[in-house]
């Protein structure tokens, strides 16, 4: 599984970026996936504003140079919008919102030995995305 957000973290203004939780050898079910998402967004934002990754966004965020509070700020502000994306798209794919201006209806993933991705997805996604103490 792979979220592709462009080639190179400098050159594009988009970031390739591949989740190591995803790569599992095991079956993944639904709450190995949700949780997988949710890991992914945890990861983008430690690699946005870690000094050590050269992310576009982090170089963004790094020329701001805004003082440590603004930081936070700006964090739980990348935090609450990923959160929001992502629960929203999981939402969707359950049947439980739109995606877009589409029509609202349930969507089934499936990997590669045919096991649902989906059965209860919402549920699990709001375990993970609005407990957020897992």
């Amino acid at each position: 599984f792979r979220f592709s957000f462009g080639k190179s973290p400098l050159t594009n203004p988009h970031y390739s970026y591949t989740s190591r939780y995803l790569q599992a050898e095991k079956t993944m079910n639904t709450e190995d996936f949700v949780k997988g998402v949710y890991q992914t967004k945890e990861e983008m934002i430690k690699s946005y504003f870690d000094n050590t990754n050269n992310t576009y966004v982090g170089e963004l965020i790094k020329s701001l140079n805004i003082d440590s509070k603004q930081m936070e700020t700006l964090k739980k502000i990348i935090d609450g919008t990923l959160t929001d994306g992502f629960y929203s798209l999981l939402v969707g794919i359950d049947g439980g919102a739109s995606i877009g201006n589409n029509l609202q209806q349930e969507y089934k993933l499936f990997d590669e030995e045919n096991n649902s991705l989906t059965e209860d997805i919402t549920g699990f996604a709001y375990d993970y995305f609005q407990e957020s103490n897992l």
